[in-house]
C-alpha cells in the first residue's frame, strides 16, 4: 500500500472532496458522485441507476440468478419474499452459541500458545465462517474449501470490475463447486425428509410449498452465503487496523464493550473512517440525471460512500467519532433496494468479534496484508482480560 492510497491518506481527500469539490466528475462514459445526498439519491433511485448491466452477467455465471443483480421485477420481488422469509424463520439459535463462545475460544487458545493472534484467518474468517455453514446450512468438505470457495466467488462476482480473466475462471470454478455442496445437500435432505430449521431448510420447505422451485433455492443460498464471510472478516480486519493505531479510540471503545447498541454504533465510526466497501458501482438508463445533471444513457456510475460518510452536510464535524450517530446514514452493507441481506446478521457478528479483541487488549504487532482485494492478515498482540 503507499501513502498515497492509505486510509489516512483517502479519507482526508475523501473529506475534502466531499465539502470543497463538485458534486459529480464526468469523464467520458463514466460519471462520480460524492455528496451523501447524491450518492443516497443514485443508490434510491433504482429505476434510474440499474445494477443488472453491472452484477447479473457475472452473478449468474457464477452460481446462477440472485437479487443482488436484478433490478425491479417480479423475479427480484419473488426472491426478496423468499429469501427474507426464509432468513427470518431460520433458527438462529447455533448462531448465538457461536458468536457467545466460539471468539472466547479462538483467543484464550491463542492467548495461551503465544500471545498473538491473526484477525483475519485466526479469528475473523473463522467464525464468519462457522456462523455461515450454521446458518445457511452449506458447509463444503472442510472448512478451508469453504472459505477458499466464498473468496473466490465473492471476488469475481462483486469486486471483478475490470474482467481480469483470471479472477474470472477461478470464480467460475469455485461456483461449480459451491453449487454441487448445495445440490448434494439439497438431495440428501430431501431424502431423508428432514429439510432443516437453517436457511436451507426454509428454502426448501417453500420449495415443497411449490412456491419456488429446486434451482431457485440453490440460486438465492448461494448469494446469501458468498458475501457472508469475507465480508465480515474485512470489516473486521478494517476496525481492528484502526483501534490498534489508536489508543484514545480503544480506550473509548473499550469503555462501551459491555453495551451492544453503543459498541455497534462505534463500529459502523470506525468503518466510515476505513469502510470495507467505498464505493457502490450502477450504470444509468436514459434520462437519468445525478447530482443535479443530465447522465448518458449507460454511463458507469460511481457512487463514492467513502466521501459521502465524510459529508459534513450530514456527519457534523466528520473527523470527530460519534457513536451516537444515526444508523440509517451509514452506507456500510448499501442502501434502499439492494441493501445487503446479511445486514441485521453482520450487525450482531462484527460487534462481538470486535468486542472479543477489545476485552483481551488486542495491541499493534504489525500491519495489514492483502490476498488481492481482501485483507488476509492482520497479527495483533492479546493479553488476559480484564
Amino acid at each position: 500500500m503507499s501513502l498515497f492510497t492509505s486510509p489516512p491518506v483517502l479519507r482526508t481527500a475523501a473529506r475534502f472532496v466531499a465539502r470543497f469539490g463538485p458534486r459529480r466528475i464526468s469523464f467520458g462514459a463514466t460519471v462520480l458522485v460524492f455528496r451523501w445526498a447524491d450518492v443516497a439519491d443514485v443508490l434510491e433511485r433504482d429505476g434510474d441507476f440499474r445494477i443488472a448491466p453491472v452484477n447479473a452477467g457475472r452473478i449468474e455465471a457464477v452460481s446462477g440468478p440472485f437479487m443482488l443483480g436484478m433490478d425491479r421485477s417480479a423475479a427480484l420481488y419473488k426472491q426478496r419474499e423468499a429469501v427474507y422469509g426464509a432468513m427470518h424463520a431460520a433458527d438462529k439459535a447455533p448462531v448465538a452459541a457461536l458468536l457467545a463462545n466460539e471468539p472466547a475460544r479462538l483467543l484464550g487458545a491463542a492467548l495461551a500458545k503465544d500471545g498473538s493472534i491473526d484477525v483475519v484467518n485466526g479469528y475473523a474468517r473463522l467464525v464468519a465462517a462457522r456462523v455461515a455453514a450454521a446458518y445457511f446450512g452449506i458447509a463444503g468438505p472442510s472448512e478451508a474449501d469453504l472459505m477458499r470457495v466464498a473468496r473466490a466467488v465473492f471476488q469475481e462476482t462483486f469486486l471483478n470490475l475490470g474482467g481480469d480473466k483470471t479472477v474470472e475462471a477461478a470464480g467460475i470454478a469455485a461456483g461449480r463447486e459451491l453449487t454441487g455442496w448445495i445440490a448434494a445437500e439439497r438431495a440428501a435432505r430431501l431424502a431423508r425428509g428432514a429439510p432443516g430449521a437453517d436457511v436451507l431448510g426454509r428454502l426448501l420447505a417453500l420449495e415443497q410449498a411449490g412456491l419456488i422451485s429446486g434451482d431457485e433455492a440453490a440460486h438465492m443460498l448461494a448469494g446469501l452465503l458468498v458475501g457472508a464471510i469475507d465480508t465480515t472478516a474485512t470489516a473486521v480486519a478494517n476496525i481492528m487496523a484502526e483501534i490498534v493505531a489508536d489508543h484514545a479510540l480503544q480506550q473509548a471503545m473499550m469503555r462501551d464493550v459491555d453495551d451492544a447498541p453503543r459498541l455497534a454504533g462505534w463500529c459502523w465510526e470506525v468503518l466510515r473512517r476505513r469502510p470495507h466497501n467505498p464505493l457502490v458501482l450502477r450504470q444509468a438508463i436514459a434520462g437519468a440525471s445525478a447530482a443535479g445533471k443530465p447522465v448518458k444513457a449507460g454511463a458507469r456510475v460511481f457512487a463514492i460512500t467513502l466521501s459521502a460518510m465524510q459529508d459534513g452536510r450530514v456527519f457534523d464535524d466528520p473527523k470527530r467519532m460519534d457513536p451516537g450517530r444515526p444508523p440509517l446514514l451509514y452506507m456500510h452493507f448499501g442502501r434502499a433496494l439492494h441493501a445487503c441481506a446479511g445486514r441485521d446478521i453482520n450487525a450482531i457478528q462484527i460487534p462481538a468479534l470486535v468486542a472479543g479483541l477489545l476485552r483481551h487488549g488486542a495491541g499493534r504487532r504489525s500491519g495489514v496484508s492483502f490476498a488481492g482485494p481482501f485483507p488476509d492478515k492482520l497479527v495483533v498482540s492479546l493479553r488476559s482480560p480484564t
